[in-house]
């Protein structure tokens, strides 16, 4: 910086040195600022002006370095992933730790509008390091495959001679599973050939941390996502009512208004939805010049989302409602979260292992309780069991799928024959009857689940519609009024096994079991 200083700033290349260092951020200060940020600085007649501009500029970007991952919600189930990869990287900048002894890349999954490439600038703005990123698509619009090749080669050199630096690359799903064949098989195996190596070499760099971002990581290809390529798999997730109104705290600045009923209109929504609700209720009280009111957030979150009726949020209640009772009966473990919203309701479930044919059973059975409640308490359903490749229909299809053709289960034939997901409709007739047989006794032993227990869908479904968002503490209250400690054990183990049996029952009609 003083060099630049000697040229730009004095005629005969020779600055004050000393009153310059005194001026000047320190090392690690200046690597934060980008190019963008050098322009106003150097604006300034003198350089012992520009200097001052410069820490000046240093110290407006350290909050929100400082704050910088706080500010991207829906991180709290993989927060404690990402302060680690924070704390190895600035253990081993100090000297502290050796690269090796460090996990340093991850895959980053979530819906559409959550927060990846949020999360990855924010983790290489608090790093205080410079963040390199790229896509599949960035890279091919370079033209024809060894174009591409170079594209993608030259922006991981660039990542490498910037180290210690984030490097971050958003879609990967574009480097598809090599094993699923189409038209471009061939194109599609030598670019994922190259980002294996890439992601190999890059692994060997001393101060580069690997982020990869992608909605569907059941799409990449498996050698991409394996440790020492791809260390952890982080889950983000559209954030609960708290980071909802933390986002409109942050668009609307320490005077908003009170946002709480916009909030609960926005339950269910992406990060990136909740931001333009704020800025459109800044337009609608700039064009009326005058402050942000409580009605601008309710009106701008009224036409970017529509309120729901009384109806279908009692149907979206109830339907959660049947998952929420299915997972008390049926898991070891009650859920985590549950919210209904206009874009849906969900239910967050801990990890549950399913290793045998009594858990896979269970597994179906809560995916299909939704819409069982929905038929007990309204006499027909909906369509919300179905839909996308992860409604409630779609996995447990995909279980029934897995079951019988990858793990021999149910009374199959003792023969591995996995079936895409694009295969599902070309299945062997018997395949299908099988999967069909499954499906059909977890949705008997749904509808009779439901049926036991109408009190208990109705207090379920109340506590969601007055809430729309339960916490794992407030469902850990519902489980233990609707089932009291000693009954809950046996209902957890009957419930097991009656609904095992109904299973057999109604597979052993089909006499390919």
């Amino acid at each position: 910086m003083l060099q630049l200083l000697c040229v730009t700033h004095s005629g005969r290349g020779e600055i004050d040195t000393h009153a310059l260092l005194a001026a000047l951020p320190t090392d690690e200060d200046l690597r934060r600022l980008e190019g963008p940020l050098l322009s106003p600085a150097f604006q300034e007649q003198t350089a012992l002006g520009a200097a001052i501009r410069l820490k000046e500029l240093v110290d407006a970007s350290r909050v929100l370095v400082q704050d910088g991952l706080n500010r991207v919600h829906g991180l709290t189930p993989i927060r404690p992933q990402i302060d680690r990869l924070l704390a190895g990287l600035i253990a081993w900048q100090a000297g502290k730790v050796d690269w090796c002894d460090l996990l340093t890349s991850a895959l980053i999954s979530g819906p559409t509008g959550c927060g990846k490439t949020m999360l990855a600038r924010a983790f290489a703005a608090q790093a205080c390091v410079p963040l390199v990123s790229t896509s599949y698509a960035e890279c091919q619009k370079a033209g024809h495959l060894g174009q591409m090749l170079a594209a993608l080669d030259t922006v991981v050199s660039e990542a490498i001679a910037k180290a210690p630096c984030v490097f971050f690359i958003d879609e990967i799903d574009s480097f598809a599973d090599r094993m699923i064949q189409h038209r471009n098989s061939e194109y599609q195996r030598q670019v994922v050939n190259a980002m294996l190596v890439h992601l190999t070499r890059l692994a060997q760099v001393p101060g580069v941390i690997v982020l990869a971002a992608t909605n569907h990581p059941e799409h990449v290809d498996p050698a991409l996502r394996r440790a020492g390529r791809l260390d952890l798999h982080l889950r983000m997730r559209y954030p609960d009512r708290a980071g909802i109104s933390a986002i409109l705290r942050d668009a609307l600045g320490p005077s908003a208004p009170d946002f709480g009923a916009a909030a609960d209109l926005l339950i269910g929504v992406s990060g990136a939805t909740a931001a333009g609700v704020a800025r459109a209720a800044l337009g609608i009280a700039r064009q009326h010049a005058r402050p942000v009111a409580t009605d601008d957030l309710i009106d701008a979150a009224q036409e970017i989302v529509p309120a729901m009726s009384p109806g279908l949020l009692k149907r979206m209640a109830v339907h959660e409602a049947g998952h929420l009772l299915a997972a008390f009966q049926l898991f070891p473990t009650p859920p985590t979260s549950a919210s209904i919203g206009p874009s849906g309701g969900t239910m967050e479930l801990p990890i549950q292992p399913a290793i045998t044919e009594t858990d896979l059973r269970a597994a179906m059975i809560v995916r299909l309780a939704g819409w069982a409640a929905e038929l007990a308490t309204f006499g027909d359903a909906s369509i919300g069991a179905g839909g996308t490749e992860q409604s409630d229909l779609a996995l447990a299809t995909r279980i029934a799928i897995d079951a019988v053709t990858r793990h021999a289960l149910f009374g199959s034939d003792l023969l591995w024959t996995p079936v895409a997901p694009e295969h599902h409709l070309t299945m062997p007739k018997h395949l299908r009857l099988r999967v069909t047989d499954l499906l059909n006794a977890a949705n008997a032993a749904a509808r009779q689940l439901v049926a036991d227990h109408p009190q208990a869908i109705e207090t379920i479904a109340q506590a969601l519609i007055e809430h729309r968002e339960l916490d794992a503490g407030q469902i850990a209250d519902l489980r233990a009024r609707i089932l009291d400690s000693a009954r809950g054990a046996q209902n957890f183990e009957a419930m097991r096994e009656s609904s095992g049996m109904m299973a057999t029952r109604d597979c052993a009609k089909h006499p390919k079991f």
